[in-house]
């Protein structure tokens, strides 16, 4: 199952482009496989454990971009797609290594999709 997470969510680096719906959020076909993948591991282990040095770079680049709204530069719904987004991006990629332990087993994946894009 590792194995088909492995390529799913690396081939999400090249399917960025497909969008399901636009409103009232951008959400991409890479999402799913994303999403999918938390509940596996959630249901697997329990637990999600998260870098903390993760979290501290989240909460130093989350208060700037709330500064930013409160300063009217941003709209605030903006603020909390972005923040998903960085959110779900870091927690899966994090996870996905930390399941593997073989960052060249998934450079390997990596290239055979790049090669076929």
């Amino acid at each position: 199952m590792t194995t088909l997470f492995n390529y799913l969510l690396l081939s999400g680096i090249f399917t960025s482009g497909f969008v399901l719906f636009n409103a009232p959020f951008e959400f991409y076909i890479s999402y799913v496989f994303m999403l999918l993948f938390v509940a596996f591991y959630f249901f697997r282990n329990r637990r999600i454990h998260v870098n903390t040095g993760f979290l501290l770079i989240l909460i130093f680049i989350s208060a700037l971009s709330y500064v930013r709204v409160l300063g009217g530069n941003n709209s605030g719904f903006s603020f909390l797609k972005q923040l998903c987004g960085f959110i779900l991006n870091g927690v899966v990629y994090y996870l996905l290594l930390r399941i593997n332990n073989n960052v060249d087993k998934l450079f390997r994946i990596y290239m055979k999709f790049a090669v076929v894009v």
